[in-house]
């Protein structure tokens, strides 16, 4: 594949995780799923499977709209490799986007179904500390200073050193170079792919509904302020 197509495809998935969660919202809110109330033990089996539903049909429509403006591009005649890259790629943000979702249920029933014991509460500690950094522009900076600029200022430095071509000055600059190597890649993943992912972890109650987090608290508050002490 063509270095630009490939972009291009990487654009298009980006555009289709921006437009997904406008897509859910208001498909939540028509069908009513965003103003649900739940009890103290949380969304009900029959809740779960509606979001799933939801999500299914919602996913089915999106790859079905999107492979057929895919299909039909691909008879344009100028730009026709671009645009069948950029729109595979927003075609492709369903089955993510559904995979997603369902790594998402199944971890949080293994949470829920698994007994308590020494190595889970390691495995949440390490999660925990993952979704931290993946939740911010400075853990994304700190994380690959840590995981890609120092590899690489090690690893030149070997080979600088091992050709004999190693000095004070050139190792300044490769230290440089990884220093801004890792800071330009956190600022290019941080921009452009992960802060969709934060969006979606921390937008409305309809998005923590779909995700089985409980949804419907602030209505249930609500509503326990309006009937008064």
């Amino acid at each position: 594949m063509h270095p630009l197509y490939a972009f291009l495809a990487f654009v298009g998935v980006l555009a289709g995780l921006r437009l997904w969660p406008i897509l859910i919202h208001t498909l939540a809110w028509r069908s009513g799923l965003a103003t649900a109330t739940h009890d103290a033990s949380g969304p009900s089996e029959e809740f779960k499977g509606r979001v799933t539903r939801l999500v299914l049909v919602a996913a089915a429509a999106w790859f079905c709209v999107f492979a057929s403006v895919t299909f039909l591009v691909s008879y344009s005649r100028t730009y026709r490799g671009g645009w069948v890259a950029l729109f595979s790629g927003v075609t492709l943000t369903s089955s993510l986007v559904v995979a997603n979702y369902f790594l998402r249920l199944r971890r949080l029933q293994t949470a829920a179904n698994a007994a308590p014991h020494s190595q889970h509460a390691k495995l949440s500690r390490v999660r925990m500390l993952l979704k931290r950094v993946s939740s911010s522009l400075v853990g994304h900076v700190v994380f690959l200073q840590l995981f890609f600029a120092l590899p690489m200022f090690v690893l030149f430095v070997y080979l600088n050193y091992s050709e004999g071509t190693l000095t004070f000055s050139w190792g300044v600059w490769i230290a440089f170079v990884a220093v801004c190597g890792g800071l330009l890649m956190a600022l290019f993943i941080w921009f452009t792919l992960s802060r969709w992912f934060v969006y979606l972890r921390r937008d409305t109650d309809a998005m923590k509904s779909l995700l089985g987090r409980g949804g419907g608290t602030v209505y249930r508050r609500s509503n326990n302020r309006s009937r008064g002490p």
